[in-house]
């Protein structure tokens, strides 16, 4: 389906020992100075493709709360009722 759209695939096999670092990412240490190494769901996000989790049942509960949000669109300001209507009339 990636390569039929023309998007980047990225593929993890999902088991028990899979941390939430390992989908989103991490900071690392090389000569000296931190940085961050984007895991496979942060770079499918960034570079518009798709994340394919298989064997998803077999990862941890603490990891697949991350990946929970990533599967809603994102809320509007007006289908929010604590906030003053977006549109507005007249």
């Amino acid at each position: 389906m990636a390569a039929k759209l023309g998007l980047p695939l990225f593929t993890v096999a999902c088991h028990d020992d899979l941390t939430a670092a390992d989908l989103i990412g991490r900071h690392l240490i090389s000569d000296g100075a931190t940085y961050w190494n984007d895991g496979p769901m942060t770079r499918a996000v960034r570079e518009g493709g798709i994340c394919y989790l298989d064997e998803v049942v077999e990862a941890r509960k603490d990891t697949t709360v991350v990946i929970h949000p990533t599967g809603r669109p994102p809320p509007r300001s007006a289908d929010r009722p604590d906030r003053r209507s977006a549109a507005r009339t007249g």
